[in-house]
């Protein structure tokens, strides 16, 4: 079967090759699924960031990830095979979900194999494309707001609430009912008063440390400012997420250790 495949590196044109890989072979709970969409996640793009280097998160990922495969961590597509322990699915449902592996991939090939427990049947009216790009993200926005154990009527913080992970959080905490105050930059001011946000922030003009709300809850989404800046708006039984950030969780886990205000939730 035809795949975009991984050699190694930091700059797509040298480290991405378009060849034949044989056709994967699925266990009794797996599911193989001919691929219609599949993204590139953060998983993916952390290979890329850096062109001259790569990052310490991107050798990891290298390390944990088995060599010179496809990449792509989620997908969308129609059942091509199914596991003999398999119930739920029928070849030629239309699904979507994440791949194998602790990190993800697989996904850039005709066929990719998936566990049945990380596929769910796509809904008719969402496409290929836009279910291509909801399981990561998707996954990471429901365990962050779960992490932090919001209410209905919780006044949130959601710092960086314009990329991926940062729009699903926005639409799952106005979905429960809370207030929330999104920061984001210029250009994508749009995009958080279309998701409902009750105030939004830019913060390429303007400081959220001006602002003297106490929030129950502050989530930052791969945020670069100071723990300490957050903590200043937080109530006293409030709670601080870390989304994503490399730098910042293991900032945060320190803090941690002292603050059990703060918790941490990796993106994935």
């Amino acid at each position: 079967m035809k795949a975009v495949k991984y050699i190694g590196g930091t700059i797509p044109s040298k480290s991405l090759i378009f060849t034949d890989i044989p056709k994967p072979k699925i266990k009794a709970r797996q599911i193989l699924v001919r691929v219609k969409f599949s993204t590139l996640n953060v998983i993916d793009f952390e290979r890329f960031k850096h062109p001259n280097k790569m990052s310490i998160f991107a050798k990891i990922i290298n390390f944990v990830q088995k060599k010179n495969m496809p990449l792509g961590g989620e997908i969308s597509g129609i059942v091509a095979e199914i596991g003999s322990e398999v119930s739920g699915f029928q070849v030629g449902d239309e699904v979507y979900g994440s791949t194998t592996g602790v990190l993800q991939y697989g996904g850039w090939a005709e066929y990719v194999i998936c566990e049945s427990n990380m596929l769910v049947l796509k809904p008719r009216n969402l496409s290929f494309e836009a279910a291509a790009a909801l399981p990561l993200s998707g996954q990471t926005a429901i365990g962050a707001v779960k992490a932090a154990s919001i209410k209905t009527g919780d006044k949130v913080l959601l710092y960086g609430s314009s990329g991926g992970v940062g729009l699903y959080t926005l639409q799952i905490l106005k979905a429960i009912g809370t207030e929330v105050t999104a920061v984001c930059s210029g250009r994508n001011i749009k995009n958080a008063w279309y998701y409902r946000a009750d105030y939004v922030i830019n913060y390429e003009v303007q400081d959220f440390d001006e602002y003297t709300n106490n929030y129950q809850i502050i989530i930052s989404v791969n945020g670069y400012q100071k723990i300490g800046k957050f903590l200043n708006h937080l109530k006293f039984k409030g709670s601080y997420l870390v989304v994503g950030n490399v730098k910042q969780l293991i900032r945060a886990s320190i803090r941690r250790l002292t603050n059990k205000r703060i918790r941490h939730i990796l993106l994935h």
